[in-house]
């Protein structure tokens, strides 16, 4: 996904399953994950060029194996002309 710099982005991580899935939603940055939102939908408002890179959505309900799918998003960085 290619966005601009200071769009707004929301991605949806729609599962199913009984019982019901949690999301957690992470953050790659080179080998390191870290987890930054619990819920279905993530919103990132206003986004700089540091918010580039992998986004995972992983899916647990504590009885069948979890599953994470990943989306990349790429900032095109706006500059002023003077």
């Amino acid at each position: 996904m290619t966005v601009n710099e200071t769009d707004d982005v929301m991605l949806s991580c729609n599962s199913t399953g009984n019982p019901r899935p949690n999301i957690t939603w992470t953050s790659q940055r080179g080998l390191e994950a870290s987890t930054i939102k619990t819920g279905e939908t993530l919103f990132l408002s206003d986004v700089s060029r540091d918010q580039g890179g992998a986004y995972g959505c992983t899916a647990d309900n504590g009885v069948m194996s979890s599953k994470t799918v990943y989306v990349h998003i790429t900032v095109n960085c706006e500059y002023e002309n003077s």
